[in-house]
C-alpha cells in the first residue's frame, strides 16, 4: 500500500431527492427482500452484499475485485483511522468500540455514508508511517466516509437485525 493509494479524489455524490425513485434501486431492494423471505433466518451477510452487487458466490474473481475496493477506501473522499494504545486491554477496546458506534451513528444522523473497515488494520505500519502515528498505537480500523453514491449497488444493501429474543437472554 502506498501513500498514492490512500489519497484518491472524491467520487461520492450527494443524495438524490426521494421524489425521483431509481428503478434499479427498487429492483435491487425487491430482490433483497425476496432473498430474505425465501428461506427462514438471515442469509449470510456476504451473500446479501455480493448478491446486491450482482456477484455470484461462484464468481471468485468478482468477489476478489469487490474485496480489493476496501483498500481503495471505496473511493470515499475521507477516511478516519481509529487506534488505541497497545498496552491497553479489553476494557479500553470496549470503550473504543462504543466510541466507533457513536461516531458511525452521528455520521448517519448528519447524512453521511460510512463504512467501518477492519481490513485497514492489516497494514498498520503503512498507516502509521503515512499519518505519523507512533508504533505504540494499534490501528483498530478505518472508517471511510462521505456522501453515498446512490447508483452504487453496494450502497443499497441494508442488513436487518435478528429478533431480540434470538440474541439476548433475559433471566428473572
Amino acid at each position: 500500500m502506498t501513500s498514492e493509494s490512500l489519497i484518491r479524489p472524491p467520487s461520492w455524490k450527494c443524495y438524490l431527492d426521494l421524489c425521483k425513485p431509481n428503478v434499479v434501486a427498487e429492483m435491487i431492494f425487491t430482490a433483497i427482500v425476496g432473498m430474505l423471505l425465501a428461506v427462514p433466518g438471515m442469509p449470510p451477510l456476504t451473500t446479501v452484499l455480493y448478491g446486491s452487487m450482482g456477484i455470484a458466490r461462484e464468481d471468485r474473481e468478482g468477489r476478489r475485485r469487490a474485496e480489493l475496493r476496501n483498500f481503495q477506501l471505496f473511493d470515499a473522499p475521507h477516511v478516519a483511522f481509529i487506534g488505541m494504545e497497545k498496552q491497553f486491554g479489553v476494557t479500553v477496546a470496549l470503550d473504543v468500540g462504543m466510541y466507533i458506534q457513536s461516531l458511525l451513528l452521528t455520521m448517519s444522523a448528519y447524512g453521511l455514508g460510512a463504512c467501518a473497515q477492519g481490513s485497514m488494520r492489516y497494514y498498520p505500519a503503512d498507516v502509521r508511517e503515512i499519518l505519523g502515528i507512533p508504533d505504540s498505537t494499534a490501528i483498530v480500523l478505518g472508517i471511510s466516509f462521505g456522501y453515498e453514491d446512490p447508483d452504487i449497488a453496494a450502497n443499497k444493501t441494508r442488513v436487518g437485525r435478528v429478533p431480540l429474543q434470538d440474541s439476548v437472554r433475559f433471566s428473572d
